[in-house]
């Protein structure tokens, strides 16, 4: 029964951070690329275990959702 509250708890507080990151970091990606004057990226969440983000020539921007626990 603990194993189980103590993964529905892990479920709860991830299901939280990636709606956080999936609210802030879009707009924030916005606003550089204005100031950079570069077209709007196409932003991604993603589980990634080793980055904490990537870019590729089609103008997708791939984020970790874990990225919006650092400062």
């Amino acid at each position: 029964m603990a194993g189980a509250r103590a993964r529905a708890a892990r479920t709860a507080v991830i299901s939280w951070y990636k709606a956080r990151a999936g609210d802030g970091l879009p707009e924030r990606l916005a606003r550089f690329a204005q100031s950079l004057d570069v077209p709007e990226p196409r932003v991604l969440l993603r589980d990634q275990a080793r980055r904490w983000g990537s870019c590729n020539k089609k103008g997708e921007v791939r984020l970790n959702w874990r990225i919006v626990q650092a400062r």
